[in-house]
């Protein structure tokens, strides 16, 4: 009885107090991750020996170039690198001295670079920063890319098709933010009677546009259904097109 009236006394003991609030902790380093508003509008980093300061855009995102402006004290160059939530260690794709002036003027400390970044997975990033005796560290949370819709049409859209006719199609995947391509992957399949008469690859036509490998040549008068058929990051979305093929000009 004794054993049990011990083990009351000190599970009272380490109640809070009343009125206490207990907050958790943070799920990530992320999730602490210093926001200043205005005039900074970028997040504080912790360091030793120094200050870090980071600016993003309104979002950052996996396998999309992103512009990370820093802030750094110290002497000497900057290096860096950002270690992802598997441990997956990374460089910036460039990084760019600021010198003609900036909005932190007078307000953040140290010298100004303008980091370009790809992640290639989602997730809460460490930015490791070291210049000098300087040595600090911002998490940036990164999203997913959306795959939000599909867009496909004639590339040269005209009143009608002729036979004869080189026929060129134009997909756009919609992906927020973009343009992505790591990943995406597609396909035009072109109908006739119900059965399947061609199968037509996209390939990178520019900015978030895709066309297929070869273009579709209408040999004779018909109808046909040409479907597009778009895959990104276990996401698929398909439109269809249907087309009546006019005999040639002059026939």
């Amino acid at each position: 009885m004794k054993r049990v009236g011990l083990a009351v006394v000190l599970a009272l003991l380490a109640l809070p107090p009343a009125g206490q609030v207990v907050q958790a902790a943070p799920s990530s380093p992320c999730a602490a991750a210093e926001f200043l508003p205005a005039p900074i509008l970028g997040y504080k980093g912790t360091t030793t020996g120094g200050s870090f300061y980071a600016q993003t855009g309104q979002s950052v995102s996996a396998d999309v170039e992103s512009k990370i402006v820093l802030r750094v004290t110290g002497q000497g160059p900057l290096n860096l690198t950002a270690i992802g939530p598997d441990g997956q260690s990374i460089t910036p794709k460039d990084l760019v001295a600021h010198t003609a002036g900036s909005s932190w003027d007078g307000i953040v400390p140290g010298d100004e670079w303008g980091s370009f970044w790809v992640f290639p997975t989602s997730g809460c990033w460490d930015l490791h920063a070291v210049r000098g005796a300087v040595v600090g560290d911002v998490y940036v949370d990164t999203d997913a890319p959306a795959f939000t819709a599909v867009t496909f049409k004639l590339a040269s859209p005209r009143r009608s098709i002729h036979s004869g006719q080189k026929v060129t199609f134009s997909v756009h995947p919609e992906i927020v933010p973009g343009p992505v391509e790591a990943g995406l992957a597609g396909r035009i399949t072109i109908r006739r009677a119900g059965k399947t008469v061609r199968v037509l690859t996209l390939k990178v036509a520019g900015l978030q546009t895709y066309r297929p490998a070869t273009r579709l040549t209408v040999q004779r008068p018909t109808s046909f259904t040409a479907r597009a058929r778009v895959s990104f990051n276990g996401t698929t979305m398909s439109k269809t097109l249907r087309f009546r093929v006019l005999p040639a000009s002059g026939s």
